[in-house]
């Protein structure tokens, strides 16, 4: 019986982190733990699983589809190390630092300082109010 590995604060392979920048959602799935209190993450695609009472569509990260264009990880093939936190009530987070913007090719138009959180993901849905996921 294999015994499930975990850092310091719990986490694991395979949990996510989420950003919800008004309504607009991103998932991002530990694939690796590195040290005590870092991991390597990737962006996940969106999995639609219905809709709220507006017609918003409600969505869940697909596990382990990952994109092949992020705007927060350079290379999402390979994804980016980031350092767990903890808020003083206790939650997880990591931070984001730069924002990548591509040409319609995938090539690196603009790289800019942008400061943005990812919550550790509580498991439920979340209102996603674009059209495309």
């Amino acid at each position: 019986m294999s015994k499930e590995i975990k850092n310091q604060y719990g986490v694991k392979i395979g949990d996510i982190f989420y950003f919800d920048k008004n309504q607009f959602i991103q998932f991002f799935q530990v694939v690796a733990l590195k040290g005590k209190s870092q991991v390597t993450i990737k962006e996940v695609e969106l999995e639609k699983v219905g809709e709220d009472e507006y017609k918003k569509a409600l969505v869940i990260p697909h596990l382990n589809h990952f994109k092949t264009e992020c705007l927060y990880i350079e290379d999402n093939n390979i994804g980016a190390t980031k350092t767990i936190k903890k808020y003083d009530d206790g939650r997880l987070y990591i931070s984001f630092n730069d924002f990548f913007n591509r040409n319609p090719d995938g090539t690196l138009f603009l790289k800019m300082s942008y400061y943005q959180i990812a919550n550790l993901w509580d498991g439920q849905p979340r209102i996603h109010c674009l059209n495309y996921y």
